[in-house]
């Protein structure tokens, strides 16, 4: 039985708009779905205030959780006073910060540290939305978050902070990153499906050079896909060992132009076109072989 071209690509339209939707109802829908929208987005913006060491020593302050832009090299300390009482058990506090080394002290004791690790294996930081238990005794008490700021532009708000039981805001930050989840991984999953399609249609038509050219896209997509995850670190969610996780980045980096370099070779027609790609598939792939050895 032969499949049309035309049917399959309008298979892969629907599969496409399908994808998009499972994408977007996360995004519009995020506060039902996640069972948060009885939380307060913004019940400490008032209870904070915030300064901020600049490299050459001097320091600004604010009574507010908004301020300037801040920059790589500066140190960003906000004291945030908590309220007397929550009406539930083991409260934690959820919150987003960007692109900073992130600790969160009470009484002079640091109870959550995040990025150091990250930033000792070369990971670069991007958005965190986490959560961090408070300590039994903190209540009522001002607690210390202090970043380490380590991109230019990096953020000009502290928003988002909200007090909510531990469990809840643990699957919080897990759902805050599902639409890069659902957005990078469809990635993966369409270029897949679109292979299996042109594996079906190659059967049909028995036009091997097509089914080539199509997993060489899909291996394209899968490591582009690969390397987004790894790079705004949505595998921490999947696997605490940050080590691991900052290589997988540089891994997937080293990758992406081995298969960029070899769908242009299986599609190029030029003769002189195909022995440039050659060549450069194999600098790419000896180099992207030296780099992962070095790097591990």
């Amino acid at each position: 039985m032969q499949v049309s071209g035309k049917r399959i690509q309008k298979i892969m339209l629907f599969s496409l708009i399908t994808l998009i939707i499972a994408y977007m109802i996360p995004v519009f829908f995020y506060n039902s779905i996640s069972g948060l929208a009885c939380y307060s987005t913004n019940m400490l913006d008032s209870a904070m205030t915030v300064q901020i060491q600049h490299p050459d020593g001097s320091t600004d302050s604010y009574d507010s959780n908004i301020f300037p832009v801040v920059n790589r090299g500066d140190i960003l300390t906000a004291e945030i006073k908590l309220p007397d009482t929550v009406p539930y058990q083991n409260p934690a506090i959820c919150f987003h910060v960007y692109n900073s080394m992130i600790t969160l002290s009470c009484d002079n004791k640091i109870f959550y540290d995040y990025g150091s690790s990250l930033v000792r294996c070369g990971h670069l930081i991007g958005g965190i939305y986490t959560s961090a238990t408070l300590p039994a005794d903190s209540l009522g008490k001002k607690i210390i978050l202090r970043c380490e700021v380590q991109e230019d532009h990096a953020f000009s708000t502290l928003y988002n902070f909200t007090i909510m039981p531990a469990s809840e805001a643990a699957r919080a930050c897990l759902l805050g990153h599902m639409s890069d989840f659902i957005f990078l991984i469809s990635i993966s999953f369409f270029s897949i499906f679109a292979s299996i399609l042109i594996f079906i249609f190659r059967i049909s038509t028995g036009k091997m050079t097509l089914f080539r050219q199509g997993l060489l896209l899909t291996f394209l997509c899968n490591s582009i896909s690969g390397y987004l995850l790894a790079y705004y670190a949505l595998f921490n969610v999947l696997c605490p060992n940050l080590r691991i996780n900052a290589n997988l980045e540089y891994i997937m980096l080293f990758l992406l132009p081995v298969p960029f370099t070899a769908y242009y070779l299986e599609t190029a027609v030029h003769p002189v076109t195909k022995i440039i790609m050659r060549i450069m598939n194999t600098i790419f792939s000896f180099t992207s072989v030296v780099c992962i050895f070095f790097r591990i």
